[in-house]
């Protein structure tokens, strides 16, 4: 069987249908190494249907320059499999996350720091791009607190699974509050 890698690009429904089974089975093998065992059945089909979705989005909406680069059908399959082992690690993420890092949401990004704000936009910045920068924990940051885009927004347009992106804010902004404490402390 041959599947044209242009054709899945284009979204054709016909090309998905034949290559959907194929990405399932190579992204079904990945998940049965890492998550072995009965009990993570359902977690394992959630997570590679998730992934398949994210690859579909992927080259469908041309997100990205890893998708627009996928170019043969091996390249399709690798994209799969790397997928799904960040959908695992992301699910093993949320399984240990602390309960400090536990948020389900962020506060409302400001519309405008009052003038009783401690600190200035231009002092808070180089703190944000000081954050550790693998994630993009400073991009996203950026983001969400100066573009104003939504958490769920962030997720999709960076291809971040939502868990692991609360996670990166969790941590960032605790990071943050530390150095800013300190800085405040030196400053008085």
């Amino acid at each position: 069987m041959s599947i044209h890698i242009h054709a899945l690009h284009q979204g054709d429904g016909h090309a998905w249908s034949s290559a959907y089974p194929l990405l399932w089975e190579a992204g079904m093998m990945i998940a049965k190494l890492r998550l072995a065992g009965e009990r993570f059945e359902q977690d394992r089909q959630d997570l590679v249907s998730t992934a398949i979705q994210q690859l579909i989005r992927g080259l469908v909406e041309k997100k990205g320059e890893s998708f627009n680069q996928i170019s043969t059908w091996d390249d399709c399959l690798s994209m799969t499999r790397h997928i799904v082992r960040q959908r695992i690690t992301d699910f093993f993420r949320s399984r240990v996350r602390s309960r400090e890092d536990a948020v389900e949401e962020l506060p409302e990004a400001p519309q405008d720091f009052a003038p009783d704000q401690r600190f200035r936009l231009d002092e808070l910045l180089p703190e944000v791009d000081r954050l550790q920068p693998d994630p993009p924990v400073p991009q996203v940051f950026r983001d969400r607190f100066i573009e104003g885009w939504s958490t769920d927004e962030i997720a999709l347009r960076r291809g971040i699974n939502r868990n692991t992106l609360l996670t990166y804010f969790a941590k960032g902004l605790r990071t943050l509050r530390e150095r800013l404490t300190q800085l405040e402390g030196d400053l008085l």
